[in-house]
């Protein structure tokens, strides 16, 4: 085995620290209280419009709906499959065009979610006007519907559709923002894992593992673990070798994964520094064990040793 000096892996650790407290510096900084809010949409066009209803007779005739009379509300269902139209079940909004017919006395429709009527204007027909389509944007109801009014005599009505307002991409993106908050809070609860006192913990021979310090984490989304160990080796022993490694279980680490410690020539202590990246699964749980052994015989001692881990979520 290559024995090498950790004290050349310092600047190795540190830029890893560094690097990953950048990181989640960037995570936290997308807060859940800057996500767009309840009302906020996305428009999708629809790359053909399509017909929901119009109420002229045969072969005009789309839907089940026929001419309006006086006064006259009919609620149309928007989403799933009705007229010449297919509308996804989590469209809540419309854009239409809506053009009103063989109008038989100057009127005005309303279209709206339903409930209470609103004392609003959507479109005008009068008779003997020629059919004229007018831009409406409708909200739907919790059910995917809207209501349509007409408010004398009688009118035929075509409704078109040119594309729907959904919340899901805004969503998915505020149950990310609310992924990357709850990770953020892994990373205040489980850093840092520091030893109150300074006890001395002996690695002897046999060259078995030791565990030397734990720490626990649970992910609440999928993600990466970076594990940071650190203390003081000492002995009085020149050319003492010790193999420490930060592992999920309490092993011997192997080769290339071991970081060696060697006792200076002439000299007593030295800094150990360690780092090592786990993946982990949504919900998981695992534990990490910085573990040493003694290669070559003899005792060696680790001073106030330490383990931080650090979560940051999946991109």
């Amino acid at each position: 085995m290559i024995a090498i000096r950790v004290r050349s892996l310092i600047w190795f650790a540190t830029g890893a620290v560094l690097t990953l407290t950048m990181i989640l510096v960037f995570a936290n900084a997308w807060r859940v209280d800057a996500a767009p809010g309840d009302t906020d949409t996305t428009f999708v066009p629809l790359a053909t419009p399509c017909r929901l209803v119009d109420t002229r007779p045969a072969p005009d005739r789309v839907g089940t709906t026929t001419t309006f009379g006086t006064a006259e509300t009919v609620t149309l269902q928007a989403t799933g499959t009705n007229g010449q139209c297919v509308i996804p079940a989590d469209a809540v909004g419309l854009s239409l065009n809506v053009t009103a017919l063989n109008a038989t006395v100057e009127s005005f429709l309303t279209l709206w979610p339903g409930g209470s009527r609103p004392l609003v204007s959507s479109l005008n027909p009068a008779p003997g006007q020629p059919p004229v389509p007018n831009a409406v944007t409708v909200t739907l109801s919790g059910g995917g519907a809207f209501d349509l009014y007409n408010h004398l005599g009688s009118v035929d009505v075509i409704v078109d559709i040119n594309g729907y307002s959904t919340k899901s991409s805004l969503q998915e993106l505020t149950n990310r923002l609310t992924d990357l908050e709850t990770a953020a809070a892994v990373l205040d609860a489980s850093q840092p894992f520091t030893v109150a006192s300074e006890p001395v913990f002996s690695v002897n021979a046999p060259s078995t593992a030791t565990a030397i310090r734990q720490v626990t984490v649970t992910a609440p989304v999928a993600g990466h673990v970076a594990t940071i160990a650190s203390g003081s080796m000492f002995e009085g022993t020149d050319s003492q070798v010790v193999q420490c490694g930060l592992m999920d279980s309490v092993t011997n680490p192997p080769d290339g994964v071991g970081v060696f410690w060697q006792s200076t020539t002439g000299g007593y202590e030295s800094h150990l520094s360690a780092s090592r990246v786990f993946p982990l699964a949504a919900g998981e749980t695992a534990t990490y064990t910085l573990v040493c052994r003694n290669l070559n015989g003899g005792t060696s001692n680790i001073l106030s040793p330490q383990v931080t881990a650090i979560f940051t979520p999946a991109p």
